[in-house]
């Protein structure tokens, strides 16, 4: 999609989120992306094509917090 945004000239591209990939491995990255398959090129950060660029965010993730975990 990213070339298509370049080619209308969409100078500030805002998406996410890709999770990062949903599987990553330290000092490798993403392995596979959701709709995007393995090793894709836009997982998360700052891309730029000619005059337009796209930031791509990671999402919040989900961790649970301690308090809604249940302990007894």
């Amino acid at each position: 999609m990213f070339s298509l945004y370049s080619e209308y000239e969409f100078d500030l591209v805002l998406a996410g989120h890709a999770h990062g990939g949903q599987v990553r491995l330290p000092f490798i990255g993403e392995l596979v992306a959701p709709n995007q398959g393995f090793f894709s090129k836009y997982t998360s950060g700052k891309y730029k094509r000619g005059n337009c660029t796209m930031i791509v965010s990671r999402g919040q993730g989900a961790i649970a917090r301690l308090d809604q975990l249940d302990l007894q």
